[in-house]
């Protein structure tokens, strides 16, 4: 199929819907553009977090031109307010084209989590999902990242579209809902 496609001369995104049974992240970037990674979703917590947590595991092979994909094809107003998102797809359509990754967990639980991703220009996507049924402060350190901790960074959140803090050093924090994600752009200052 990718021969034929490319055969037309035209730029076509070929999605390869295989369902992750023979773990297309290892061989799909030479046929497609993304391939799927896991079964169907389900319009459930489990299903959601569970996949999340399996295309993790993929996250290496991933990049410009190639991505893990999962299920979306059904959606409410709300769903496409999220997936609409333009700051979020700015992340999404980085440059760099590297997926996050998770980078840490609560020590007692997988509940609260940090996932990361490198952007352009030095900056970073900071997600803090809270997987609890209860509302529950997450901390990201510099430490966490990798990074000295006297660097000053800016944060952006994308979710409310403003600017939240203009001078972190050290650590940022903020109370996430019960199942639910923030998600921030942190840009050195």
């Amino acid at each position: 199929m990718r021969d034929a496609l490319n055969s037309t001369g035209r730029t076509i995104f070929y999605s390869l819907g295989e369902w992750g049974e023979d773990d297309p992240a290892q061989w799909g970037g030479n046929v497609g553009n993304s391939w799927r990674t896991t079964d169907d979703i389900a319009d459930t917590w489990e299903s959601m977090t569970s996949i999340a947590d399996l295309n993790d595991k993929w996250a290496a092979y991933a990049g410009p031109g190639g991505w893990n994909g999962c299920d979306v094809r059904n959606m409410d107003e709300y769903t496409l307010e999220i997936l609409s998102n333009k700051e979020v797809i700015a992340v999404n359509q980085d440059p760099i084209g590297m997926q996050g990754r998770r980078i840490n967990t609560s020590e007692n639980t997988d509940c609260l989590q940090v996932w990361v991703g490198p952007l352009s220009g030095i900056r970073f996507s900071v997600v803090l999902w809270n997987r609890y049924t209860e509302p529950e402060t997450i901390e990201v350190s510099w430490e966490d990242l990798g990074l000295d901790s006297k660097i000053s960074f800016s944060i952006r959140d994308l979710w409310k579209h403003e600017d939240v803090v203009a001078d972190a050093v050290g650590s940022f924090g903020v109370q996430v809902d019960a199942h639910s994600c923030e998600m921030f752009i942190f840009t050195p200052n």
